[in-house]
Parts: structure tokens; C-alpha cells; sequence
């Protein structure tokens, strides 16, 4: 299995050195963007070409994918509240499907979520606030994240964008699906502008480009994405898909979001919706999948 870990340096480096590394710019994109000087930004391995409609064989499994913001930040929950809200979206999230959780920052936070999923595979907890628990059953083939900005005491934490390369165990599938979450900087769109406001907008536009970048490598090797996250933009206020052949799976109007992008001919349909409350100042969202993905 391959980790890779992009850190961002100390100085800005423009934007430029990550159209290099991950594509044309974006037309929203910000003007500079702190960005690490790497060679990629997805775990190595050979291309999968992208046909969709072409299967010859495929695999149908279920599975449950749930996103869910677990409040710290300025406000931290109590510790009971914390492990109660773990549990729930444990509960809510079928099959022992992926949760990608957010703002988990403070160490008690990280033990509430490592003892309630002991017996599952944790990417990214040590190192973000965004980790991905995988599905029960599945084998991680690459892992990584990326460190898109610094946060600021009166402007939020640092943002990540975290992912895991995964594959269904015992299914006879040759296809991996790639596993994405992320927490976009907050009160960029909220129309309530402080001093903070333009470096907020700045650091979100930015955060989008990093998020189309690396869901296009992804694609471009014919690896699907499932993703998802706060975002902290509604579409009613101007959130945009991530790729052209992006798909909203849970998108209520909220700032939550589940999506989809097809790639390697593999497919997905959405049996359920739901909304879990939490102690959080966030609701749970969970869809349950029937994912295709080729078996040869």
C-alpha cells in the first residue's frame, strides 16, 4: 500500500506550479495558492482506461457512505456528546460503509473515533482533521492528503483534503474506487463579511481548484471518486461541481455534501437518502450506493 503525504512549505509558491503538476487552471481559481513542490498528488500506479458503458463483467455491492462534521473548533462538544455523535454516524451508515468526518482535531476527539472503529482501517486521523474510515471489508491501495492552507487564530484551523484508494475484498473486482473528504475554510459566503472575508474567498476558491485537480488525476487513471465533505457554500450560493461528469448524491440545500464522478466504467445508483441530528451544530448525511464496478 502507498501513503503519500503533501505538506505545504512556508512560502506561497503561485499557481502555476500546480497547473503543472495536476492540469489547466480553473476559471474561479485564486491568484496565488501555497501548494507543495511534488511530482503527484495520487498514489502511483498504472493507468485503467476509461470505458465507461464497456464492461465485459461487473460486481453490484452495497454500500453506505456518510459525511459528518463533528463540531470542535471554538466550541468544542463534550467528550459525551463527541462519542455519542461517533456512534450515531456509526449507526446511520449502512454495511459498514465510509464515513468522512471533519473537525476532528482535538486528540479526545481522534480517540473517540479510533475506539468506536477499532476494527476498521482509519486514513488520515493523525495528520488531519478529516480522516476517512473505510469500509468494512475493503483494502486500501494508496492513501494521502494534502495540507491546501493555513488557518488563522480569529479565521479557522489549517484545511486538508485526505483520500484513500479502496477495493472491495472477496468481490472478484479489478476496479478501486477513490475515497475524498474535505472542510472548506467557513463564512466565505455566508453574506455577513468581517476583515477576513477576502483572504476567506481567496483561500476558498483556491481550496476548489486543489479539490478539481486531484479528483481529475484520479479520473484520468480510470479510478471513480466518491466524495464528500462540508464545503461551506451551498449551490443555491454559488458551489460548483468538482468535474463535468460530477454527481450530487445528498445535496438537501445544506452545506454537507456527498458526490459521485464516474470513471473506469464503473457506475453507481442511490437506494436511500438520509439525515441523522447530532449534538453538532451539523446533521449527519448518509446514501446508501449500489455500486458496479468491473470485475475484468
Amino acid at each position: 500500500m502507498t501513503r503519500l503525504t503533501v505538506l505545504v512549505p512556508a512560502a506561497t509558491v503561485p499557481l502555476v506550479v500546480l497547473a503543472a503538476l495536476l492540469g489547466p487552471p480553473s476559471p474561479d481559481a485564486a491568484p496565488t495558492l501555497p501548494v507543495p513542490v511534488s511530482a503527484a498528488v495520487v498514489p502511483p500506479g498504472p493507468p485503467s482506461p476509461d470505458r465507461p458503458g464497456r464492461l465485459r463483467s461487473a460486481a453490484v455491492l452495497d454500500l453506505g457512505l456518510t459525511t459528518a462534521n463533528i463540531r470542535s473548533g471554538e466550541h468544542p462538544m463534550p467528550q459525551p456528546d463527541v462519542v455519542d455523535d461517533v456512534a450515531a454516524v456509526a449507526a446511520a451508515t449502512p454495511d459498514g460503509g465510509a464515513l468522512l468526518l471533519q473537525e476532528i482535531i482535538p486528540a479526545r476527539y481522534r480517540a473517540a473515533v479510533r475506539e468506536r472503529f477499532r476494527d476498521r482501517e482509519i486514513v488520515a486521523i493523525r495528520t488531519t482533521s478529516v480522516p476517512i474510515v473505510v469500509p468494512r471489508g475493503w483494502t486500501v491501495r494508496g492513501s494521502g492528503h494534502v495540507l491546501v492552507h493555513r488557518g488563522r487564530p480569529d479565521a479557522g484551523p489549517d484545511r486538508f483534503v485526505s483520500w484513500a484508494v479502496v477495493r472491495p475484498g472477496g468481490s472478484g473486482t479489478t476496479g478501486a474506487v477513490a475515497l475524498l473528504n474535505t472542510h472548506f475554510v467557513h463564512a466565505a459566503w455566508n453574506g455577513r463579511p468581517d476583515r477576513w472575508d477576502p483572504w476567506r474567498k481567496d483561500r476558498w476558491r483556491a481550496h476548489h481548484v486543489v479539490v478539481e485537480r486531484i479528483v481529475a488525476s484520479f479520473v484520468a487513471r480510470g479510478i471513480p471518486v466518491l466524495g464528500g465533505g462540508d464545503f461551506n457554500r451551498t449551490v443555491r450560493r454559488g458551489l460548483r461541481p468538482f468535474h463535468p461528469d460530477q454527481r450530487w448524491l445528498h445535496s438537501d440545500g445544506g452545506i454537507d455534501k456527498l458526490f459521485w464522478v464516474p470513471a473506469g466504467g464503473a457506475d453507481v445508483s442511490v437506494d436511500a437518502r438520509d439525515l441523522t441530528p447530532l449534538h453538532s451544530d451539523h446533521d449527519a448525511r448518509t446514501v446508501r450506493l449500489r455500486l458496479v464496478l468491473p470485475t475484468g
